[in-house]
């Protein structure tokens, strides 16, 4: 088994995200970093992308979810990643960063990070 890395780095996607009044009135920009463990063993020898996670498809299901979804907290928005994207694309473990660049004044904003694991015989990475 070839365990690997995969992940989209910095992903805008532009969302009603907050809790505040105005927050819920406008859309802004969150930026998502996402990264997967994968067995690219079957990937790596057949060089055919039906044979690994479609990171295209990973940041539109991403994207898809934010917006549908306007949420109001980042944690629960990334909570709803990690389950459906484990879930959709059988992945054994997902790290989520979202980070909300207009959440505080003088700052580069808010993050937040979540990772989450299959724990039925999860191989880790080494």
């Amino acid at each position: 088994m070839a365990l690997a890395e995969i992940g989209i780095e910095e992903l805008e996607i532009v969302c009603i995200i907050g809790d505040l009044p105005e927050e819920r009135k406008r859309e802004q920009s969150l930026f998502l970093t996402v990264c997967w463990l994968w067995d690219c063993t079957k990937v790596a020898e057949s060089d055919d992308l039906r044979d690994t996670v479609d990171y295209t498809a990973v940041a539109e299901r991403s994207k898809e979810i934010a917006v549908k979804g306007k949420f109001r907290m980042i944690e629960a928005l990334g909570e709803a990643l990690a389950v459906a994207l484990i879930e959709e694309f059988k992945l054994q473990e997902v790290s989520i960063t979202l980070r909300k660049p207009a959440a505080l004044a003088q700052s580069y904003g808010s993050s937040f990070r979540l990772k989450r694991r299959v724990e039925a015989s999860c191989p880790t990475l080494s």
